[in-house]
């Protein structure tokens, strides 16, 4: 080797040396975990002209808030962009993976403008901290633009620089949005009793079961499944208990009341009465709630639901307390419910309704008195309780209510409680409806034989109580009363002639007609039909006055062409329906002013066009009711 070869390697060793020196030092360069960056721009704009949002992005942590209250302790994002004149937003929980999509109108850019300009976000504009390291789980990120190439840019991975208002105003507002208006699912209760005989008394065993004629909803349904199933293993169970017992009255009744049933969630409560004679001055009561989430079947926990997981326990104390004043509650209460909750071991549980939520704690939990606690929350008046998914309502809706209950409408903070008393004049019970306003007017009414079976009705935007009332006989009829923000008034259709079945308050077939002798002639009885009848959604609807007819089958004394109800059926039947004499039909239906339907054998439906509904009515030009029909069988 020569000796400027030797020159030469010697020189490319040191470039490599060189080289790797130059790497070396550029790592050490780099950020070490700890290092700041701060990269803040003190000159950046904190007043922005424009008011015209096209894209809103926010992160932000409140894993390490001491007192983070309604936000609770989550990474949320929150994600708006304006898109063909439309807002596609996004609402995420990205620590628990839960992500809502959504589109709404531009307003939805107005009101976060609204905030935006209420905690002047703007001030933070050109903010930029970062510490090297940190995982991406605490700190905020806001980013904001506008039509007018304005924006607000700000971002800190260590400290959270967004007011608590701030962030909880824009989650309140993303969950409005995220919050799709349900619909109506066809949930049916119906009742199983099994009984079983001892030596000198009765056991029985009363529970209900759980039906959804829907399809689509396979988890919801398996859950429903999976509790009667649960009901159906513990029956024969309890029914051997009583066989052991030997003799007395001894019972486990269980009513359900299903407080919502829609598209987003299914909510009910079980009540228990327990009594065993042997020693047992009064049975005991216990409750059981479930809340199903309807596109998936889970059970929805406390903080599946509410925000405020911190404040929580320390609400229910004082509203337990509101609602038994003489009842003395545990000093630890608080403690107690905390502990249930986070157990989730059923001595506190919640039931979700419609402008409010059911709050129970089964006896001996929060006090030495006998009989669990039964309260509600209204949504109006925590307004930051309960997440907008789940305070929104369908259009309409009917549930079944309960007594010394208290309810809450959605849009004021006046509640209701219905009661039943003995009434002072014989058989007969007094009904009386108390209300929670400074102006609200008590209401009384006294009804033969036993508390009614009552619902809660959303119809067209105003609420009504129906009410099925024993007529006097086997029949029942039902009474329907309108709920303001000052009472309750009867409304002056009364009685109409619709009852619901007590297995299925929410199925569209499961209203039966009850229907109550009003006027009666010689040939038909007319009986209250066309009033209300019952929707797609499974409630009554106005129909107008119409009225379902109800008589003996008859048969006409001559033949001839007689007029169809309707232009669909004279559009089949050549204008007329051709009759031969001895044709059978029955009355049908009429509007007491101009028109009576009768209806055939065959389910033709023939219209005569009357002057006045009265036992001596002409129809059409044939004469009276008497000149058109014999009774049947009679030539």
């Amino acid at each position: 080797m020569t000796k400027l070869t030797c020159i030469l390697l010697a020189l490319a060793l040191l470039l490599l040396l060189a080289a790797c020196a130059g790497q070396a030092e550029t790592a050490q360069d780099g950020p070490l975990d700890g290092d700041v960056t701060d990269n803040s721009d003190p000159g950046a704009p904190k007043t922005i002209e424009s008011k015209q949002i096209i894209a809103f992005d926010c992160r932000f942590s409140t894993l390490d808030l001491a007192e983070p209250g309604a936000l609770g302790n989550h990474i949320y994002q929150l994600h708006a962009t304006l898109e063909n004149g439309a807002v596609k937003a996004t609402y995420q929980i990205r620590d628990t993976g839960e992500e809502r999509s959504f589109r709404e109108s531009h307003s939805f850019l107005n009101e976060l403008q609204t905030l935006v300009e209420e905690y002047d976000l703007a001030q933070y504009n050109g903010h930029s901290y970062s510490v090297a390291g940190l995982p991406d789980e605490t700190g905020a990120q806001l980013e904001v633009q506008y039509a007018s190439r304005e924006s607000i840019r700000a971002d800190d991975n260590q400290d959270n620089f967004l007011p608590w208002g701030a962030m909880d105003a824009l989650i309140a507002l993303f969950e409005r949005g995220a919050a799709v208006p349900p619909t109506v699912l066809p949930l049916c209760v119906g009742t199983q009793y099994d009984s079983v005989p001892l030596a000198d008394g009765l056991g029985e065993i009363r529970y209900p079961v759980y039906r959804l004629d829907k399809d689509g909803f396979d988890g919801l349904s398996a859950a429903l499944a999976s509790r009667n199933e649960l009901w159906l293993d513990g029956a024969e169970g309890e029914l051997d208990h009583f066989r052991s017992s030997g003799s007395g009255q001894l019972y486990l009744r269980t009513d359900a009341f299903v407080t919502r049933t829609d598209s987003v969630a299914v909510s009910f409560y079980e009540r228990t009465e327990r009594y065993e004679s042997a020693g047992w001055e009064k049975p005991m009561t216990s409750y059981e709630a479930h809340n199903l989430d309807a596109q998936t079947g889970k059970e929805l926990r406390f903080a599946d639901v509410f925000r405020d997981m911190e404040h929580l326990p320390g609400l229910l104390r004082e509203e337990f307390e509101r609602a038994c004043p003489d009842q003395a509650f545990y000093d630890d209460a608080p403690e107690l419910i905390r502990q249930s909750i986070e157990r989730e071991d059923g001595s506190i549980s919640f039931a979700l309704g419609y402008g409010c939520v059911h709050v129970f704690a089964n006896e001996y939990v929060l006090s030495d008195v006998p009989g669990g606690q039964h309260i509600t929350l209204s949504y109006v008046l925590n307004p930051s309780q309960v997440r907008a998914f789940y305070t929104a309502e369908p259009y309409r809706w009917l549930i079944p209510l309960d007594y010394d209950t208290l309810y809450w409408k959605n849009e004021i903070s006046v509640g209701f409680r219905m009661h039943i008393f003995p009434a002072p004049e014989g058989e007969d019970v007094l009904w009386a409806v108390t209300m929670e306003g400074n102006d609200a007017v008590p209401y009384e009414e006294t009804f033969y034989g036993h508390a009614p079976d009552c619902w809660l009705a959303r119809v067209n935007g105003r609420d009504f109580i129906y009410l099925r009332v024993p007529a006097g006989d086997v029949s029942m009829r039902t009474k329907i009363y309108e709920v303001s923000d000052t009472g309750i008034s009867k409304r002056s259709y009364d009685p109409v002639g619709v009852a619901m079945r007590n297995d299925s308050p929410l199925d569209p077939d499961g209203m039966l007609l009850s229907l109550n002798e009003v006027i009666s002639t010689p040939s038909v009885m007319m009986l209250p039909y066309g009033t209300f009848r019952v929707d797609a959604g499974g409630l009554p609807e106005h129909v107008g006055d119409e009225y379902r007819l109800n008589g003996p089958w008859v048969q006409l004394r001559e033949g001839g062409r007689y007029n169809p109800d309707s232009r669909e059926n004279a559009a089949v039947s050549g204008g007329m329906w051709t009759l031969i004499a001895g044709q059978r039909m029955r009355p049908y239906r009429t509007d007491l002013e101009s028109w009576i339907d009768f209806i055939t054998d065959d389910e033709r439906v023939v219209r005569f066009e009357i002057d006045r509904f009265a036992d001596d009515m002409h129809l059409d030009n044939f004469g009276t009711l008497d000149d058109v029909f014999a009774p049947e069988g009679v030539g």
